[in-house]
Parts: structure tokens; sequence; C-alpha cells
């Protein structure tokens, strides 16, 4: 009982950590303080810049961690809104596969919270303007040097629509481990599975290998899963080009 009792107060706690910290560092006078929760500490500087680019300039953004998207959604329920502005305070969720799972979209309806088009904020930021200014502001490619940067970002996007066709059959399988309740823990799998990098060149591992890595990574069983309702996935996904959007961001990392 007395584990139980203590496993009980340490979910309660877990949820309201984020929330705690709100209140410490909240300030109702100083107007020019907005507010964000988002999943997780990695979350804090992919955020910043974007949301920014949104605020006026003399605008600040204090963004807290929640440790997990469901303590996004609960730190939401635990905010007094009759005493609090929603347009001070935002609420950042990923995503992730909810198009096709039941994940948590009860937050998407809320005005003051933002989910990403795609499974997560990454999915996002990868981009041919990104890109275009890394060349501009990082590497120095001046207005001289239009022709060489345009055939570098037709480049970009030929290997981004191919990395995403690639790894298509690897998300389906994901969705399916997601639909069934698979634990798989993600977080182990990286894009270095999937492909070799040799002169320069990319090179794709065969399916068979990309499947191998992942399931050895999730360490899910492959022989218990159905191979033709994964292929019923894959094909369900292919009709349209919105598998993209569900490409793991953190692949593309």
């Amino acid at each position: 009982m007395g584990q139980q009792v203590e496993e009980l107060r340490g979910a309660r706690e877990g949820r309201t950590v984020a929330y705690t910290q709100f209140l410490n560092d909240y300030k109702k006078d100083q107007v020019e303080i907005v507010y964000g929760f988002v999943e997780a500490k990695e979350d804090l500087s992919l955020y910043s810049s974007c949301i920014y680019n949104e605020l006026p300039s003399n605008a600040i953004i204090h963004l807290i961690p929640c440790r997990g998207k469901y303590k996004v959604r609960d730190t939401y329920n635990l905010i007094d809104w009759t005493k609090h502005s929603k347009h001070r305070i935002c609420f950042f969720r990923d995503r992730d596969l909810s198009d096709y799972i039941e994940d948590g979209k009860d937050l998407c309806e809320c005005e003051n919270c933002y989910v990403t088009d795609g499974y997560s904020i990454e999915n996002s930021l990868i981009t041919k303007n990104l890109l275009r200014r890394l060349l501009r502001e990082v590497l120095g490619y001046q207005s001289d040097s239009y022709e060489v940067t345009d055939e570098i970002v037709k480049k970009f996007i030929q290997d981004k629509i191919e990395f995403e066709n690639q790894l298509k059959n690897v998300m389906s399988h994901i969705i399916y481990w997601k639909m069934n309740d698979i634990v798989s823990p993600l977080d182990t799998i990286s894009v270095k599975g999937f492909v070799d990098i040799s002169n320069s060149n990319i090179v794709y591992k065969t399916p068979e290998d990309k499947l191998t890595y992942i399931y050895s990574k999730a360490k899910v069983d492959f022989s218990k899963c159905d191979i033709t309702e994964i292929a019923s996935i894959e094909s369900s996904i292919s009709t349209d080009d919105k598998f993209r959007n569900i490409i793991r961001g953190h692949f593309s990392f």
C-alpha cells in the first residue's frame, strides 16, 4: 500500500511540476511577457525562434517544459482561466500520429493551443527557406551565387522527397505498433539505421535491413505483428502526400 501511495503521489506531482513553475514565474503586470508550455526541454530552442517571429519586437517569451504531451494537456486543465488570459499563455504540442490513432486530440480545439502540422516541430523547421538562410548567413553565399544556391535547394528538395519515400514503410510499422499498443521506444531509433554515406552520397539501406534495425532497436517481436495489416496501413497513407507529414521529425535531425 505504501508503495502505491508513493507512486500516486509521484504521478500527481509530475503533472503539476510545470504548473507550479508557471505560478512561481508568472508576472501579472508585465504584459510584454508571454508564457508557453512545450513537451520537453529539447523543444525550448526549437520553438523559441519560431515564436519570436510572430510576436511584437518588445515581447518576451517564457517557455516551460512539461515532460510529455499529456502533461501539456494536464497543465492546461490546471490553470484557472477566469484569472489568466489565453492571449498570454499558449501550449505547444506535437501532432505525432494523432491523425491515425487516438492521441490526445482534445487539446487541438483550444484557441491558445498549437499543434504541429507534421509529426513534430522539427518537420516544420527543415525547409528550403531555412536552407537558403544557412547558405546566405552562415556559408556566405551572396546575390552573385543565386544559380549555385538554386541548384543546392533543388537537390535538397529532391533528396527530402526521396528520404520521405524511403521511410514510408518504416512509419507504417510504427503506426501499427501504436495502433496496437505495442511498447516501442522510438528514441532508440535514429536516421543512422536507414542510410550510409558513401563519397558524400546518401545510400539507403534495403527495406529488409531498415525493418531489422527498427525492430531490434524498439525491441518489438516481428513475428507477432500482422504484416497484412501493416501493408494495409501503408496503402492507406500512400493515397496522397499526407504521409510526408508523419515522418518522425527526429529522424530528420
